[in-house]
């Protein structure tokens, strides 16, 4: 699967997890009782490691969580994007956050039901499985201006792992 179908978001397949709703590619409040989640990969020019972050929002925008993880690796955007998915994923298992929405790019990637056992493909059974043992987890569509604050938290990750 290419980097560029993860932004097609035209051909998406309904899901139960995922808002078909794309006109509103925009932050958003989340509803009462849920916690909105942003998460980003950060991929330096080098392909050496990654950093991946989650920011957590109640419904008044008040942050409630920062996480940040760097991988050792080479990863290329997608596997990276994924990878911070999964994270995200595995954080409110663990966790008292059961109603959670998600804001992500991979929304065609993870609503897409064709696999050919790539790195991606296993990883998004992986999350798709993540998915469906957490209570409530719609996934909406956010462009990457959106995911902002995120981004940048995960690319100081990787600027102050890499060079201290």
């Amino acid at each position: 699967m290419e980097w560029s179908l993860a932004y097609d978001v035209s051909s998406v397949a309904p899901s139960a997890h995922a808002s078909t709703d794309y006109s509103t590619a925009h932050w958003s409040r989340s509803p009462v009782g849920y916690v909105k989640c942003n998460f980003d990969a950060s991929v330096p020019l080098q392909g050496q490691g990654v950093g991946l972050g989650r920011v957590l929002r109640d419904h008044c925008d008040h942050f409630i969580h920062v996480g940040k993880v760097y991988r050792e690796g080479s990863f290329n955007p997608l596997i990276a994007e994924a990878l911070a998915a999964r994270e995200v994923l595995l954080y409110p298992k663990s966790s008292e956050f059961h109603l959670v929405v998600l804001d992500t790019l991979l929304v065609n990637a993870i609503t897409t039901c064709v696999f050919d056992f790539s790195h991606l493909d296993l990883l998004v059974q992986y999350i798709d499985n993540l998915l469906s043992e957490i209570d409530d987890v719609p996934m909406v569509f956010a462009r990457k201006s959106v995911n902002l604050c995120i981004h940048v938290l995960v690319r100081a990750v990787v600027f102050c792992i890499r060079f201290g």
